[in-house]
């Protein structure tokens, strides 16, 4: 009897390893997954808040929202940026009313802007990042102000990339 409760025992200490070491695995995976998507999301923060500082300051984009440049040769420009680049989905260029100047689908332009997150951007604010639902699905992007030679805010930009595209991203 003793070497078959021995045998129990042993077998409950074997079974028992063997869940502790599973869920150790498990427990590490789930680390590791959570702190390389964590990494990845401020890397994506990063290249967006970056893009979207640049392109506030580009000149072509305080001309046309001041009106010195046509809306067609910012299309044209923004058009070719957005192509050659492989990490942003869409980049949108609003005046202070919110007016969509610039569209990645050109027929949205001159329309207002639904979201409500472009506010802080508005009024001055250092860029940021938001998800928003947009004229063209979900997406999360950065927001910054663009400002003329004198400081004042006349305009935004939104740099992004979809929620699809991320999904696209995380999958692969």
């Amino acid at each position: 009897m003793s070497k078959q409760a021995t045998s129990s025992i042993r077998t409950q200490l074997m079974h028992m390893n063997l869940v502790i070491v599973i869920v150790s695995i498990a427990l590490s995976l789930v680390g590791t997954l959570y702190f390389s998507l964590r990494s990845e999301r401020a890397a994506l923060d990063n290249n967006l808040l970056n893009s979207a500082s640049i392109l506030s300051q580009v000149p072509l984009l305080q001309e046309t929202l001041l009106g010195r440049r046509s809306i067609d040769e910012l299309a044209d420009n923004l058009a070719q940026t957005t192509a050659g680049t492989s990490d942003i989905d869409l980049i949108l260029l609003g005046d202070t009313s919110s007016t969509l100047l610039y569209v990645p689908d050109r027929t949205l332009i001159g329309s207002t802007y639904s979201g409500t997150a472009q506010a802080g951007a508005l009024a001055g604010n250092a860029p940021y990042t938001s998800n928003e639902t947009g004229p063209l699905g979900s997406d999360h992007s950065a927001y910054a102000p663009v400002r003329d030679e004198e400081g004042d805010v006349i305009g935004f930009v939104i740099v992004g990339v979809y929620f699809r595209s991320l999904a696209r991203v995380t999958v692969s």
